[in-house]
């Protein structure tokens, strides 16, 4: 049997040593010994439990493979975009999609429809009411309002094991309550998604958004008012009116 070749350096020259794997033990008749062969059992049915196990990773790595491409990453906010909406409802579907909903705003282009159900769960905790708002037949935002502390911040401790956390958080202070608004904003690449809530955990809103067509809306937007700042500009140096306190 051949052995295995091991390469030393020898006063400047290589020699190579043959090396025989160590042989097992055997009786005077040149067989095996029983505790040889019992040896032998035990190391390979070792190496197939081995291997057993490792198939066994290989499944289960594939499968979670499969799992965080079809839904996304949980806990980042890759998973607001494989969700692509709220509670199973998705943005985009049309009005027909919907069950259990009544229209309550009808202004053009512009359609509200509230769920009528009066008890709505979402990850164990109760939400109040969730409004759908349509833009020209197409689902484009959900609005959903909660009360009581332990929905408040129970549903945001959801949210951030789901999306991980915030890209921003804004804080205002309201005088009249005695709390602090805070605005927590998901930015994901097909939605936007806002948290709303009172510090003091009395009341919250999220805001899920369709971004393309928010972002389509605000060009339009942005546009007039550049342009009213610069009329407003141009009639001001023309005389056209002043609006100065104390005119010369």
């Amino acid at each position: 049997m051949a052995g295995w070749l091991l390469t030393e350096k020898l006063g400047g020259s290589y020699s190579k040593l043959e090396v025989s794997p160590k042989q097992p033990k055997r009786g005077k008749s040149g067989k095996q010994t029983k505790q040889a062969r019992d040896a032998a059992r035990l190391t390979g049915g070792a190496v197939a439990a081995s291997v057993f196990v490792m198939r066994l990773l290989l499944v289960f790595a594939a499968a979670l493979l499969f799992t965080l491409r079809a839904f996304g990453q949980a806990g980042t906010v890759e998973a607001i975009d494989a969700e692509y909406g709220f509670n199973g409802v998705k943005l985009g579907i049309p009005i027909a999609a919907l069950k259990d909903v009544e229209m309550v705003e009808d202004v053009g282009r512009w359609l509200t429809y509230k769920d009528k159900r009066n008890k709505i769960s979402y990850g164990g905790f109760e939400v109040t009411e969730i409004l759908y708002n349509f833009f020209w037949g197409k689902l484009y935002s959900i609005h959903v309002e909660l009360h009581d502390k332990r929905n408040v911040r129970g549903v945001l401790k959801v949210l951030e094991q789901n999306y991980g956390k915030p890209d921003t958080l804004e804080t205002q202070a309201i005088a009249t309550l005695d709390t602090t608004m805070e605005t927590r904003e998901w930015k994901g690449k097909r939605v936007y998604l806002l948290y709303k809530s009172a510090k003091n955990g009395q009341g919250a809103q999220i805001v899920v958004v369709d971004r393309p067509i928010w972002d389509k809306l605000q060009i339009p937007r942005a546009q007039a008012a550049k342009q009213n700042r610069e009329w407003m500009k141009g009639s001001f140096a023309n005389g056209d009116f002043d609006v100065r306190p104390n005119k010369p």
